[in-house]
């Protein structure tokens, strides 16, 4: 039992550290043993690690979350999230990050702040933003992530404001060569983490169908990486949203709903929040999506003027049902439809499953529990 606790404060520590604290090799091992932990050890109740958790005066995600730059984008990929093809243009007021950041900073303590889109590239004074949330205080790791097509618009000035880039790669959207050898290298400049996700296909997500199956919306939410394990928790507009198919749901569908709750300074924020943020009740979109259920279909950019006819299909025609029962009896965190291709970081200990001692500790662990 003493093995398991050294181990296990191990882990939850790891996503404190300073470089890369969104490391994919640390979450999935991370959930793996509390799996373990929580199946040989029930009492222990563990699992609600995985989500947020209250210390202090603080909740701490079990990852980061992201605020949203801009909706708009530069290409139109079929099934985006985001639905930044059809979604109004929209920048983020640095004046707005620096007051919602600045609250949200007294009750909220990510390990890390994801910058994203839309394109974030395409925001006319984005240092200025990222330096607002910076000065917030919310966190000390800053990861911008981009399609990076624009990425030569990047100035010594943003490079400097970020500690990590993720650039998401697509076939119908190639970079070059020279694009990309030119963003290691300034990356490396500025002592930036760099990483290349090659994404050769997406899952289908959002319907305009409304779902009126109760049992199925629950099975979908409750199966949903994005809700229950990612944390893909988002600052939009001055609210906390827990996903950013429930920021665009309504727009998309035209449904009247706002599924957030608004920054405020209120003494009660903290709690309302953890309690939004934990519950274990399907939101409306959830009625006009299908999670990280959906069958998977190869990356395709589509003309605008056709993209919402995509979002037709009635949520059980949309459906993967064999990976929906998967999800619901097991935790599959990682997402099958990314493959990392280049990764430089700042330090080559940075992962955790390349620590020699961690991996032979963990194998150790997992040989005896199983």
């Amino acid at each position: 039992m003493i093995q398991i606790n050294i181990f296990w404060n191990f882990i939850l520590n790891y996503e404190k550290k300073p470089v890369s604290p969104g490391c994919i090799a640390g979450s999935v091992l991370k959930i793996i043993l509390i799996k373990k932990i929580d199946g040989l050890f029930p009492g222990l109740e563990m699992t609600r690690q995985v989500r947020c958790r209250i210390e202090g005066d603080h909740i701490i995600p079990p990852a980061g979350m992201e605020l949203i730059i801009v909706d708009h984008c530069n290409i139109a990929c079929r099934q985006c999230n985001h639905g930044s093809p059809v979604i109004p243009k929209w920048n983020a007021d640095p004046s707005d990050v620096a007051r919602d950041l600045g609250i949200l900073s007294k009750v909220f303590k990510p390990a890390f702040l994801k910058l994203i889109g839309g394109e974030p590239l395409l925001h006319p004074n984005l240092p200025e933003v990222i330096r607002a949330a910076r000065n917030s205080g919310i966190t000390n790791h800053f990861l911008l992530v981009t399609n990076g097509i624009l990425l030569d618009r990047a100035s010594d000035d943003l490079w400097s404001l970020i500690d990590e880039i993720e650039i998401s790669g697509y076939e119908a959207s190639a970079l070059s060569e020279d694009l990309l050898s030119r963003a290691m290298r300034r990356a490396e400049e500025h002592g930036v983490s760099f990483t290349l996700n090659n994404f050769s296909d997406f899952r289908r997500t959002f319907t305009v169908r409304r779902t009126e199956n109760d049992e199925l919306v629950g099975k979908i939410f409750r199966a949903c990486k994005i809700a229950n394990v990612w944390g893909c928790y988002a600052l939009y507009k001055g609210r906390i949203y827990r996903c950013p198919q429930s920021m665009y749901v309504p727009a998309l569908a035209g449904i009247d709903v706002t599924e957030g709750i608004a920054v405020n300074d209120s003494a009660t924020f903290r709690d309302e929040l953890f309690a939004f943020l934990t519950s274990t009740e399907p939101l409306m979109s959830c009625r006009y999506c299908v999670g990280t259920a959906g069958r998977k279909q190869p990356h395709k950019l589509l003309p605008r003027s056709n993209w919402r006819m995509d979002l037709e299909e009635p949520a059980e025609e949309m459906i993967d049902w064999d990976l929906l029962n998967r999800l619901l009896e097991e935790i599959v965190p990682i997402d099958d439809c990314k493959t990392p291709v280049k990764r430089i970081r700042k330090q080559d200990v940075n992962s955790l499953l390349h620590w020699p001692m961690v991996r032979k500790a963990a194998n150790q662990i997992w040989r005896g529990w199983r």
